[in-house]
Order: C-alpha cells, then sequence, then structure tokens
C-alpha cells in the first residue's frame, strides 16, 4: 500500500504539467483566429495607405534642356600681344573685373513635346544690378532692372519641338560703371552682382486641356564688387519628362478604399476580442477542472492508486457517484485504494473503488465538474 501511494504521489506531480495543456481543438482555435486576424490587419493595412490616382482625362509630355556658351572679351590695349583676352565656359580662368569689357553671350533652350501641337513660345532677355550688404545678399539696398532684348513671339502649328539661340553682347563696363557710381554717392559698404536672366514662356492647345503654359529661364551671375571673377549659372529646368494632365476628381474610389479599410480594422478588432474571450473561456474551464483535479490527489493522495487501466467494471453493478466525498465514505467503509487514470487529451478523470461484484465510480471532466 506504501508502494502504491508514492507511485501516486510521483504520477501526481507529472499531472499538474499535463492537466494544465489546452485540448488539441483549442490549439486550433488559436491558430484560425490568429490566421483570420494577420489576413485582415494585413488587408487593412493595405487599404489604408492605398494611393487612389484621379482619372487621367488628357495628358501631355514635354522635356526641355538648356545651356549656355559665353566668351568674356577685355578692353582693347589691356595686354600687349593682343587687343582682348577671352575668358569663356571651357576655361576655368578667373576673369579681372578692371579689365572687362563685354560678354558675349548664347543662351540655348530645347522643348520637345509628346504630340504635335499648335502653340507658341515667347522669350527675352532682362537683367537686374542687385546692391546689397556683404556676406547678406538678401538685404537689398537697391536692385534696377534693364530689358535687354524686346520680347519676341513665334507661332507654330503642328510642330512637336523647336530650339532656340539667342545670341546676346552684355555691355559689363556699362554695369560696372553703374554701380560705381551709386557706391560713391553712398556712404556705407556694399557687394553688388548682374542677374541676367533669359526667360521662356510656353504656351499651345491640346484636346482635354484647358492650358499647356509653362515657363523656363536660364540666370547668369556676374560679380561687379570683386577685383576678378567667375561666372555661374542656373536653370529652372528639371531633367525629367515633365507631365501637363487633365484629372477628375476619384473621390467615390477613396470612399470606397476608406470604407473598406475601416470595415478590416473593424474586423480585426472584433476577431480580436472574440479570440480573447474563447480563450480566457477556456483557460477559466481548464483551470476548475484542473483545480479540483489537484485538490482531490493532494487531499486524498494516501487512497489513491494511480494505474495504467481501470478495472473492468461491466460484469459488475456499478454505483455512479456525484461528488468525491461520496467515494471516499465508501472507501472508509471497504478500506481498499481507490484506482485512478486521467485521459489527459479529453480532460477526463475517472476513479473506481472495486470491492467484490460492486463498483464505485467518480468521474471529473472538464467542463462539467459538478455531478458525473
Amino acid at each position: 500500500m506504501e508502494k502504491n501511494t508514492k507511485r501516486a504521489k510521483r504520477t501526481n506531480k507529472n499531472k499538474k504539467s499535463e492537466i494544465v495543456m489546452p485540448k488539441k481543438n483549442n490549439a486550433i482555435t488559436y491558430i484560425l483566429f490568429a490566421i483570420a486576424i494577420i489576413i485582415t490587419i494585413i488587408l487593412a493595412e493595405y487599404f489604408t495607405t492605398k494611393k487612389v490616382d484621379d482619372i487621367v482625362l488628357s495628358q501631355l509630355n514635354y522635356f526641355e534642356t538648356a545651356n549656355t556658351d559665353f566668351k568674356v572679351y577685355y578692353k582693347k590695349g589691356a595686354f600687349k600681344d593682343k587687343d582682348y583676352y577671352v575668358c569663356d565656359n571651357n576655361h576655368t580662368d578667373t576673369c579681372v573685373t578692371q579689365f572687362v569689357d563685354n560678354i558675349d553671350t548664347t543662351f540655348n533652350y530645347y522643348n520637345s513635346y509628346s504630340e504635335d501641337i499648335n502653340g507658341s513660345y515667347s522669350y527675352y532677355v532682362k537683367a537686374t544690378l542687385k546692391v546689397f550688404e556683404p556676406g547678406k545678399e538678401e538685404n537689398v539696398y537697391w536692385a534696377p532692372e534693364y530689358d535687354l532684348t524686346d520680347k519676341e513671339t513665334i507661332d507654330f502649328n503642328k510642330q512637336g519641338s523647336y530650339r532656340i539661340s539667342k545670341n546676346l553682347v552684355i555691355d559689363y563696363e556699362k554695369f560696372l560703371e553703374e554701380y560705381n557710381k551709386y557706391k560713391s554717392k553712398s556712404a556705407i559698404s556694399t557687394s553688388a552682382k548682374l542677374i541676367v536672366k533669359f526667360i521662356v514662356k510656353n504656351d499651345g492647345e491640346y484636346p482635354g486641356l484647358n492650358s499647356i503654359a509653362h515657363d523656363a529661364d536660364i540666370t547668369m551671375e556676374v560679380p561687379l564688387s570683386e577685383q576678378s571673377f567667375n561666372i555661374t549659372f542656373s536653370n529652372s529646368i528639371k531633367p525629367e519628362e515633365q507631365k501637363i494632365v487633365n484629372l477628375e476628381d476619384n473621390q467615390a474610389d477613396r470612399i470606397f478604399t476608406k470604407i473598406i479599410a475601416g470595415l478590416c480594422w473593424l474586423f480585426a478588432v472584433l476577431l480580436s476580442a472574440i479570440l480573447f474571450i474563447v480563450y480566457r473561456t477556456n483557460v477559466n474551464k481548464e483551470s476548475l477542472y484542473s483545480r479540483k483535479l489537484k485538490k482531490i490527489l493532494n487531499t486524498y493522495d494516501s487512497i489513491i492508486v494511480n494505474v495504467e487501466t481501470l478495472p473492468k467494471t461491466s460484469d459488475l453493478s456499478v454505483v455512479n457517484v456525484t461528488t468525491f466525498e461520496e467515494l471516499v465514505d465508501a472507501q472508509m467503509e471497504v478500506r481498499l485504494p481507490i484506482n485512478f487514470k486521467e485521459d489527459t487529451k479529453k480532460h477526463i478523470a475517472k476513479f473506481v473503488l472495486v470491492r467484490n461484484n460492486l463498483a464505485w465510480i467518480y468521474t471529473l471532466e472538464e467542463g462539467n465538474e459538478g455531478e458525473k
């Protein structure tokens, strides 16, 4: 009896870890819920971040390029060996301000459309003599403007591209004298530069587009207040192809996408809530069963024997007791050990007490921890 009791105690320790394990069906349920939640979250994220473009009714693409060639001519007699000295865009020579006479500049511009159109383009060159605080160019003291060319306009029909090459001789010495006059009358320290801007305005007609107007400019900056200088250039032209598009607002698809995203998020929240409730319910069920079985095994371990196979009761008179205490009362009368075996997968524990041709049986089952 003592040997069986020790065996029962060892078995009870192993049972503690087994009886808290979830059923296989519960694990499958959790996995299916988790998969469904992940899928709905992915769909919700997709529809939340999905970009719904407007409907393109008409589109015209265009591509622009621009560059500038220049030569800086010195005054005649500045050097004995030649009448002029050239400082151009093919060299990195620094130009000496006091020797510069003029700057021969050619502005080159090219525009190409994806389709032949009817349109026009115009261009002109203007200059600004910008006088400003040294080191603070945004603080401008004086900025007179000059029209260096008249505005030229060219119309074209069924044409897909055109090229402009505008040559202009800029009288640098004239602008330097203008700045020196201002400086002689001013009591403050100043810096100055000549800003020459070549401006192109494009316009035309294309089916489905209200306007295809677009502008471009090339800017040349020439210092006036330094003893020597380098000329710098910039332009407003983007290196990639540009698009002129007539769009129709696609608000209906945007609203539909937002509704789908909202429903997916709601469904994901509902699934998560249901999974939590199912899990808590299962845990509570398992906990009740586990607590009751653990209490029985710990309290009555001295009279319980864990067996591999329960005694056959088919040929015996069977009494199914409703509480374990009734089984204990019967055991106290017959003074025999109670046989115990648990089906860990189904979470069913059976206790059988046999004497002669009579068997007392108590069954503890998960989800039905009361009478059985």
